[in-house]
């Protein structure tokens, strides 16, 4: 069904609630100066009642069902200082009362995170190392529209970039070309792609601004979010209409001809009723250059003298990346306090570079249409979600100047509950969740281009957590989540977590946790040829040398990759200690050590792993005698390996291989045992009420117990990085500077294989405020100009400075 039906289909569901009987409700949303405050005690009383709640994961609350009259309203939360106001309920309407909590202190003391445990809770006292970028911290870098550069100065996290917009986020080691390895979730939305699963950063369709909050959680976290969720969560939350009535529109313009344009308003329509609409454009022009002809070594520092992969070989890139953006979100807010939402939005980029294993992709045209519907209750979320991704003109291999396709969806529902028991003492949360994905890679003359066939396959999950306060200052924390698919052998992951509260603001953490990475479509079903070889010069060198004519009739035939259907997921087993503090109220500290086995990856592209592949048989005719002599004149042309992928052309293989003839088949399999270990350090100073200091800093050791014969196995990230940098800010002015050192490292993902030596980023992030309709916003990256790359074949990057207007209205 096409996106817009499901979405008017759901929307007449729900058209009966604004008929409903009003009752007398009171609702609002508590904020800091960091955004939403989830997790704040909210107390409402006269000399008759005394009625109370807690905050939700977007900082509102409701009450339902109560009397006309004055109360009393009080709002409370450790670091914050408390609010108490005598406010007037009106009868037979939805009484709103929005509350701002200033922190009493230092702004860790009240921050609190949702994602670690499916439910709010501080910061300081999550069983997981979690870092947050603020609402305010957002709107300040805006202009970028680069979402994984926010993540810069966190610490164990590996930020390697491409081009302009082509981005890999990975935490703790093992990176890749295309990484999955964090789960990216967009108000419970994945909006990674169907074929590859990798994310495209360019291709959102809302801006920067309009993000509430941004939790990153380092380590896995497959026992309440599934696959993929290996090394990471990045969990990023929109505004509500109804909290952000109003507009703005910003233009930012600077180097590399970049332009972006971005505009927004959000309506108050009557009887509880929001919409939100945006839209917008962006341009910029990138560091990605044609590799048709080899760039000289010294510009490449560390390049192999071969230059192993490096060229594009004949295809052709355009330079310019370009987008087009719009969306609506429909709130629904009922007097009995649940919330329906439905939104849905598109976008359509052009021109973007994707580096990946098999080299560079240039991706003329993708568009990325999407919708979801959510229905939030006090204790049960309803949620389904769907995003498409089709590419109307070919994506081109630079390196072989062939063009596929890819026309994807995926699907999903998700019912999750949460409740307390004994006055707070046990929590729980629980849900389950279906998911769908179709692939197909048909070009329009109805040729598969990167398949047999196309693809559907689906996942189904059960997931629930409990956590005890054991004490007052022990909680306990166990989960568990069981996934069924289509794709794999069905997966359990458990969790474990004892956390020690030594104070309100200091506590120590110990948790277990296993997680899995499912192989995407290509490594389980890829169809694609590759360089030919020249069979008919063996064959003729061969007979011309033995003085004999064969039956044999070779020809030039291509090396072909095929996917492997039967691989199995990745695991990662890890057992962390951390510490959070806040000492003096001054200074928050977080410090993580953690011991992880890796173990089953899936390797690069080699021949002879995938034992469904049948060797090559000679054909009637051809003397016993002679069959090993011609195999060691193949093998002997061949780079070395490579004999062990041969095998004969079958009907899978048509129109590429004739049958019975001669093939080199490379594949995937599952291969590889390392343990890693790492430690994780940062620290906020906070100086004054304007001043801040902070830093990060990280590094891992790890030991390859086991690797596939011809597969490099390393991390692909530094083993030590650091990070240093300030801020000001006086409530008019805000300005922020941050040094990033990286130590060099060696790359080995697919056809790129060398060394990517240190590099240094400093970052500019400036903010003025004329009033509350007029600021100017200044982002520099790469401050100092610092040509260098981050990914082995990626591209040379350089300083990027841009400016913007906002306008609020």
């Amino acid at each position: 069904m096409h996106l817009r039906h499901h979405l008017l289909c759901t929307l007449f569901l729900f058209a009966f609630s604004s008929s409903l009987m009003a009752t007398t409700t009171l609702r609002g949303t508590v904020t800091t100066v960091s955004g939403p405050a989830p997790g704040v005690t909210v107390e409402l009383s006269d000399s008759n009642v005394s009625l109370r709640t807690t905050t939700n994961e977007e900082g509102t609350y409701f009450f339902n069902n109560i009397a006309a009259g004055d109360y009393q309203l009080k709002c409370t939360a450790v670091g914050l200082l408390p609010f108490e106001e005598t406010i007037k309920v009106e009868n037979n309407t939805a009484n709103v009362m929005n509350v701002e909590l200033v922190a009493s202190a230092n702004v860790m003391e009240s921050m609190t995170v949702a994602s670690a445990s499916r439910r709010p809770e501080r910061i300081v006292e999550a069983p997981a190392a979690v870092t947050v970028i603020t609402q305010r911290e957002l709107e300040q870098q805006t202009t970028s529209g680069q979402i994984p550069s926010l993540l810069n100065a966190t610490p164990g996290v590996e930020i390697t970039q491409s081009g302009v917009y082509d981005f890999n986020l990975n935490a703790r080691g093992f990176n890749s070309s295309l990484n999955r390895r964090v789960l990216v979730l967009i108000d419970g939305r994945d909006p990674a792609t169907g074929f590859l699963g990798n994310q495209e950063w360019s291709a959102l369709s809302l801006p920067i601004e309009e993000f509430s909050s941004l939790e990153f959680i380092r380590g896995p976290g497959s026992a309440l979010y599934g696959a993929n969720a290996y090394n990471g969560v990045l969990n990023i939350r929109s505004k509500r209409p109804s909290d952000n009535l109003g507009g703005y529109a910003t233009v930012s313009a600077g180097e590399l001809s970049s332009f972006r344009g971005d505009v927004r308003y959000a309506f108050d329509l009557g009887n509880r009723w929001y919409l939100r609409v945006n839209g917008g454009a962006f341009q910029s022009d990138t560091w990605d250059e044609s590799r048709t002809i080899d760039r000289a070594p010294f510009e490449y520092p560390g390049l192999s003298p071969e230059r192993v992969g490096f060229g594009d070989g004949p295809g052709q890139l355009e330079e310019e990346n370009k987008g087009v953006y719009g969306g609506f979100r429909l709130d629904k807010e009922f007097s009995f306090g649940h919330v329906f939402t439905a939104e849905a939005g598109t976008s359509t980029t052009e021109n973007v570079v994707t580096t990946t294993g098999i080299g560079r992709v240039h991706v003329g045209e993708a568009e990325r249409p999407w919708f979801r519907l959510n229905y939030n209750m006090p204790h049960f979320n309803i949620m389904a979600w769907r995003s498409e991704r089709d590419t109307p003109e070919p994506q081109t291999s630079l390196a072989a100047n062939t063009g596929f396709y890819e026309k994807s969806s995926q699907t999903h529902f998700e019912v999750q509950t949460n409740y307390d028991f004994m006055d707070g003492k046990i929590d729980l949360v629980a849900g389950v969740s279906y998911h769908e994905q179709d692939v197909d890679t048909a070009a329009p003359n109805g040729f598969q281009t990167l398949m047999i066939a196309p693809r559907k396959e689906d996942q189904q999950a059960l997931f629930g957590q409990l956590s005890f306060a054991l004490h007052e200052k022990v909680d306990l924390v166990v989960a568990a989540r069981y996934d069924d698919s289509s794709l794999h052998d069905s997966q359990t992951s458990p969790k474990g977590a004892l956390v020690y509260k030594i104070t309100p603001n200091h506590s120590l953490r110990a948790t277990y946790n296993k997680a899995f990475q499912t192989p995407n479509y290509s490594e389980f079903f890829l169809r694609a040829p590759s360089t030919p070889i020249p069979f008919n010069l063996f064959e003729a060198g061969f007979e011309a040398q033995a003085g004999i004519d064969l039956p044999l009739n070779w020809r030039e035939v291509p090396v072909m990759a095929l996917g492997n259907d039967q691989l199995e997921v990745e695991e990662n087993e890890t057992y962390e200690i951390g510490y959070k503090g806040i000492v003096n109220d001054k200074l928050f500290v977080t410090l993580d050590y953690y011991k992880s086995n890796l173990t089953n990856f899936v390797t690069d592209l080699l021949p002879g792993v995938n034992p469904a592949i049948p060797q090559y048989t000679f054909p009637a005719g051809i003397p016993a005698q002679l069959q090993p002599l011609l195999l060691g004149v193949i093998n002997g042309n061949l780079p070395p390996g490579f004999g062990s992928g041969l095998s004969i052309g079958t009907p899978e293989l048509a129109p590429f291989i004739p049958l019975g003839h001669p093939v080199i088949i490379v594949s995937y399999t599952n291969a590889g045992d390392v343990d890693l270990d790492g430690i994780e350090f940062g620290f906020n100073y906070y100086l004054d009420d304007q001043w801040t200091l902070h830093g990060t800093y990280s590094s891992f050791d790890f030991t390859v117990n086991d690797q596939q014969a011809g597969d490099r196995l390393v991390p692909n990230a530094s083993d030590l990085k650091y990070n240093l940098g300030f801020s000001y800010s006086n409530g008019t002015f805000t300005a922020g500077l941050d040094y990033k050192h990286v130590d060099g490292f060696d790359w080995a993902a697919g056809t790129f294989v060398g060394v990517v030596p240190d590099y240094d980023l400093v970052t500019l992030n400036s903010e003025y405020r004329f009033n509350d309709t007029f600021r100017v916003t200044l982002n520099v990256t790469n401050l100092t100009d610092d040509e260098h790359y981050e990914i082995f074949g990626g591209a040379l990057l350089g300083r990027r400075a841009l400016v913007g207007l906002h306008i609020n209205f």
